[in-house]
């Protein structure tokens, strides 16, 4: 007779969803601005502060209304988070 050969070895990773890349602490370490870029308040003003990963970057939020304006505009956001516009090229 034959042996079921189907090893089930499907690693199932229910933790964290690839699709939502999550701030690190190191990101979080490393931000600068101690102020919403959309609103100018001071972050943890308005309770528990939002970090939202654009495109790989964290941007901070004092709340949810703050992300949805940014995603609204998020270039004209995010210069402010590089005062000199600096578009640093490798």
């Amino acid at each position: 007779g034959h042996g079921h050969g189907h090893g089930a070895h499907g690693h199932e990773h229910a933790a964290a969803p690839a699709t939502q890349p999550v701030a690190t602490d190191a990101m979080i370490a490393a931000y600068s601005l101690k102020t919403c870029v959309v609103s100018g308040e001071p972050l943890g003003s308005m309770g528990k502060t939002i970090d939202h990963l654009h495109e790989g970057r964290l941007v901070r939020f004092c709340c949810k209304g703050c992300v949805e304006e940014f995603k609204a505009d998020p270039s004209r956001y995010l210069a402010k988070l590089d005062p000199a516009g600096a578009r640093t090229t490798p």
